[in-house]
């Protein structure tokens, strides 16, 4: 099992720009496993006479373990992998 997307959001009048790509695959050596994993990358430029100007990234993880004949599961996540210390967004 693979899962793989790319989702490219483009606002050209306002200056907003989203790239977000996830994958999802079953570890081969380890079938009971699922790893997933997402990056996004937003850029806002606004243009009016304010110049604001900002990029952030964003990247999380988990693993997943469930027996094939199990109810039960464990996964395990992480978040904010590179540490983003500030989002922006106007409304």
């Amino acid at each position: 099992m693979r899962k793989f997307y790319i989702l490219l959001i483009l606002f050209p009048a306002t200056g907003f720009f989203t790239f977000q790509l996830h994958a999802q695959t079953l570890l081969k050596d380890y079938k009971d496993f699922i790893f997933e994993a997402d990056f996004t990358y937003n850029s806002y430029k606004n243009k009016t006479d304010n110049g604001i100007d900002n990029d952030f990234l964003n990247a999380n993880a988990s693993i997943f373990y469930q027996k094939e004949s199990s109810a039960w599961g464990f996964e395990l996540n992480a978040s904010n992998l590179l540490d983003t210390k500030f989002k922006q967004s106007n409304s």
